[in-house]
C-alpha cells in the first residue's frame, strides 16, 4: 500500500506545490566562453521527410504503454500508409507554424512501487504521437550538438559511441599514469540533488539561444517543456493534478541530451589543473600532483567554482552523498598518516565531504590501491543470489532446458561478471580464482554437472571461454573502439604512452600494455571523429540513390532461357543513354597459402582501368564497396554528366537502398552515400545497376 504522505512526497519531487523560483544570476552564463564549430545547419529548418518519419515509426517499441490519448504504438504501426502520410503533413505544418498541440503538455504520472531505500519511483507517460515528433527532433538535435562541438569531451552520458566504461577507463588510466610518476590523485565524486527534476526551463532556453539552436526547434522545446500538466495515479486511481514549470519530463527522449546541454559549460568553471568526467549527472573531478596540500587547495577552489556555476543553473551538490578518495602507491596506513599530517579536508558550503576508502562509481568499486578486492567482494555478493535463482529453475529430471538456462546465465550472470573487466583485467590469482568459481558454479547449474567435473570439460560442454580469455577479447574490442574515434579522450592518452621509455610503461594496466604490444595492428584501424551518421552531413542519412536491381535479374533470366546475354546487355546500354559506364568487381584468392583480396574498376568510355589490392582480412563486401567508392571518385574528377555503375554485389546495393543510415550501417556505405550526394550537388547523375 502507498500512503498519502509517501505519494505526496514523491509527487513533490517533480511538481512542487508552490511556484519555482528561477536562479537570480542566470545572466552570468552569457559571459562564459563558448567555442562552437561553424557548420551548415540549414537542414534544421527544412520539413521532415518521409524517410525520417519512417525511421521514427520503425524504432517504436510495441510494448510501450500509451499516454493520455490511449493510442498505443502497436496501433500506430498498423496505421494505413495514407494516415501516416497525413500525420507527417500535420507534423510539418506544426513545425513550420511553431504551434503544437496543448495535449502534448499532459503527462500521466504513475507511482507503482517503492524504489531504493523506500523512495517511490515515478513513471511518466506522454502521448505516443508526441514521442514520435520528439524522435524526429532528437536526431537533428543530436547531430547539431556533436558537430557543433557543444558537448565537452568529458561528457560520456547518452552520447553515441560512449559509455560508462569509457568514463571509468579514462579515470583509471590517468590514476595509473600518476602512480607511475609517484604522484597522488585526488578524486571527488559528486552527487547532484534531483538533477533532472531541478532544471529550470528559462535557464535552459538561455543556454540553447547562446549555443545558436535554431528558433523552430527552440519554440518546440519551449511549448512542450516550459509548462507541463501532470496527473498523479496510484493503484489505478487519479489522486492529484498539478502543473509544473520546472524539470525535464521523465521518459522523454529529449531529456538526456537537453540535460547534457544544460551542463555543457561546466569545464569553464574549473581551474586548468582540474580534470572532470561526467556521465549525465554523475560527476568526478580530480587533480594529480606530488603534493597533497596542492591537491587539497586545487580541489577546494574547483568545488567553490563548481558550486557557483551550478547555482546559476539552479542545481546544488549534496556534500553528505558526495565522497572523495586519494589514489597512490602508498599503503592505506601510510596514506592515512599523510592525510592527517597535511590536514586534508574538502568542503562544499562549509560542509565537509566525507572520505571513503571504497567508492562505487558507475558500477565499479574503487579503492586507493586499485587492487579490486572490494569490487570482487561486492561482485560475489551480487552473483551468489543469481546463481541460487538459476539453481531454483534447473534440475536433472525437471526444470528449464539447458539452452534456456544458458541464455539466462549469459544475460543474468555473465553480463555482471563482464562489467568493468576492461578496467580491472587482469586480476590477481587469488581474486581471479574467486570470480572463476562463480562462473563454474553457474555453468554446473546450467548443465547439471557434478562438482567433480573438470573445469575445462565444463566450459567446453557449455561453449564458454575462460574468463581471462573472454576479458582479454572484450579489452581488445574496447581498444579498437578507442583507437577508431579520434575525439575519444583516451585516444590522445594512449598515443602519449608510445613515447614513454620501457621502464615508465610498467604498471600502466592491461589496457595500455595491450595497446602498446599490438600497436602495429591498431594503427591499421580506420579512424573517424564521430561515430555513425554523425560523421557525415545530416542530409546524407536519408539520401536515396538511384538503384536498379531489376535489370540485372532480367538479364539473368534471359540468359537462363537461352537468349544471347551480350545482345541483351547491349540493348540495356542503349536504353540508358549514358555518357560513361563503370564496371566494378572484386576477388579473393589463395596465393601461397594466404588469402589475398583486391578490386578492379574499368570504364571503356573514359579509358580508365584500376586494379588495387587491399587488406588481406577484408571481406568481399568491403572490396565491392571500395570498388564502387573508387568509381564515384573518378566520376567526380572527370565530371561525367550521366554515368552508370555496374556491380554484381547485391548486398552493397541493398545497403545503399536502405531508407536511413543506422548505427549498424557500414562505414564505407556512409562514405559512398556521401560521394553520391556530392554528385547530385554537382548535377552529375549516377545510376547503379
Amino acid at each position: 500500500m502507498i500512503s498519502k504522505k509517501n505519494f505526496c512526497d514523491a509527487f513533490d519531487k517533480i511538481a512542487p506545490p508552490g511556484p519555482a523560483q528561477a536562479p537570480l544570476n542566470t545572466e552570468a552564463l552569457l559571459d562564459l566562453p563558448f567555442y562552437g564549430n561553424d557548420v551548415d545547419i540549414s537542414f534544421m529548418f527544412t520539413p521532415f521527410n518521409a524517410s525520417e518519419y519512417e525511421d521514427a515509426i520503425t524504432s517504436l517499441k510495441l510494448q510501450s504503454a500509451p499516454g493520455p490519448d490511449l493510442i498505443s504504438n502497436r496501433i500506430i504501426k498498423k496505421f494505413p500508409a495514407e494516415l501516416h502520410s497525413l500525420i507527417l503533413k500535420i507534423f510539418n505544418l506544426m513545425f513550420n507554424k511553431s504551434k503544437f498541440s496543448k495535449e502534448w503538455n499532459d503527462y500521466f504520472v504513475f507511482i507503482p512501487k517503492p524504489g531504493k531505500k523506500g523512495a517511490l519511483r515515478l513513471i511518466a507517460m506522454s502521448n505516443n504521437l508526441h514521442k514520435i515528433f520528439e524522435k524526429l527532433i532528437h536526431k537533428r538535435l543530436e547531430w547539431w550538438a556533436d558537430n557543433n562541438n557543444i558537448l565537452p569531451r568529458s561528457q560520456f552520458g547518452f552520447r553515441r559511441g560512449l559509455s560508462c566504461i569509457d568514463n571509468i577507463a579514462t579515470l583509471i588510466t590517468d590514476i595509473r599514469q600518476a602512480n607511475c610518476l609517484r604522484k597522488f590523485t585526488g578524486v571527488v565524486f559528486l552527487d547532484l540533488i534531483g538533477a533532472f527534476d531541478n532544471v529550470f526551463p528559462e535557464v535552459l532556453f538561455t543556454l540553447l539561444t547562446k549555443y545558436g539552436l535554431p528558433l523552430k526547434i527552440l519554440k518546440f522545446i519551449k511549448a512542450t517543456m516550459a509548462q507541463r500538466n501532470l496527473t498523479g495515479y496510484a493503484a489505478g486511481i487519479a489522486l492529484q493534478k498539478r502543473t509544473t514549470n520546472r524539470g525535464l519530463p521523465q521518459g522523454s527522449i529529449l531529456s538526456p541530451i537537453l540535460f547534457n546541454l544544460y551542463l555543457s559549460l561546466i569545464e569553464t568553471s574549473l581551474p586548468v589543473t582540474i580534470k572532470v568526467l561526467i556521465y549525465t549527472d554523475d560527476i568526478a573531478i580530480y587533480c594529480t600532483h606530488e603534493n597533497l596540500e596542492h591537491i587539497r587547495d586545487q580541489l577546494n577552489n574547483a568545488l567553490d567554482g563548481l558550486q557557483l556555476f551550478l547555482n546559476c543553473l539552479g542545481l546544488s551538490i549534496s556534500p553528505s552523498k558526495s565522497a572523495y578518495n586519494i589514489f597512490s602507491t602508498l599503503k592505506p596506513r601510510n596514506l592515512r598518516m599523510s592525510l592527517r599530517r597535511c590536514r586534508f579536508s574538502l568542503n562544499i558550503l562549509d560542509e565537509c565531504i566525507p572520505f571513503s576508502w571504497s567508492i562505487r562509481f558507475l558500477g565499479v568499486y574503487l579503492d586507493p590501491e586499485l587492487n579490486w578486492r572490494t569490487h570482487v567482494s561486492n561482485l560475489r555478493n551480487r552473483i551468489i543470489p543469481r546463481i541460487n535463482v538459476l539453481k531454483a529453475i534447473s534440475g536433472i529430471r525437471w526444470g528449464a532446458h539447458p539452452a534456456t538456462l544458458l541464455t539466462i546465465y549469459e544475460g543474468f550472470i555473465r553480463s555482471v561478471l563482464d562489467w568493468g573487466c576492461q578496467i580491472y583485467h587482469p586480476l590477481s590469482d587469488t581474486l581471479y580464482l574467486k570470480v572463476c568459481r562463480l562462473q563454474f558454479a553457474s555453468l554446473r547449474a546450467v548443465s547439471g554437472m557434478m562438482r567433480t567435473t573438470s573445469t575445462n570439460v565444463l566450459l567446453d560442454l557449455n561453449g564458454e571461454q575462460p574468463l581471462k580469455t573472454r576479458w582479454q577479447f572484450l579489452l581488445d574490442k574496447f581498444i579498437c573502439k578507442i583507437t577508431a574515434r579520434l575525439s575519444h579522450p583516451l585516444n590522445s592518452t594512449l598515443l602519449q604512452t608510445c613515447h614513454l621509455r620501457h621502464n615508465e610503461r610498467t604498471h600502466l594496466g592491461a589496457l595500455v600494455n595491450t595497446y602498446l604490444t599490438h600497436l602495429h595492428i591498431f594503427k591499421q584501424i580506420e579512424q573517424f571523429h564521430l561515430p555513425g551518421y554523425l560523421e557525415f552531413p545530416y542530409l546524407i542519412r536519408h539520401f536515396k540513390p538511384s538503384i536498379d536491381t531489376d535489370s540485372g535479374f532480367l538479364l539473368r533470366i534471359k540468359e537462363d532461357i537461352g537468349n544471347d546475354i551480350t545482345e541483351a546487355f547491349n540493348s540495356l546500354l542503349q536504353e540508358q543513354n549514358t555518357d560513361a559506364t563503370y564496371y566494378t568487381d572484386c576477388s579473393r584468392a589463395c596465393v601461397d597459402g594466404q588469402y589475398r583480396t583486391g578490386f578492379a574498376v574499368f570504364s571503356p568510355e573514359t579509358d580508365f582501368s584500376l586494379k588495387k589490392r587491399i587488406n588481406n582480412h577484408s571481406s568481399m563486401f568491403e572490396a565491392e564497396a571500395l570498388a564502387i567508392e573508387e568509381a564515384l571518385r573518378i566520376i567526380i574528377d572527370k565530371r561525367n554528366p550521366k554515368s552508370i555503375i555496374f556491380s554484381d554485389s547485391l548486398s552493397v546495393l541493398t545497403n545503399l537502398q536502405a531508407s536511413a543510415l543506422s548505427d549498424n550501417s557500414n562505414y564505407i556505405i556512409s562514405r559512398i552515400k556521401k560521394s553520391i550526394f556530392s554528385c547530385s550537388q554537382l548535377d552529375l547523375l549516377v545510376k547503379f545497376i
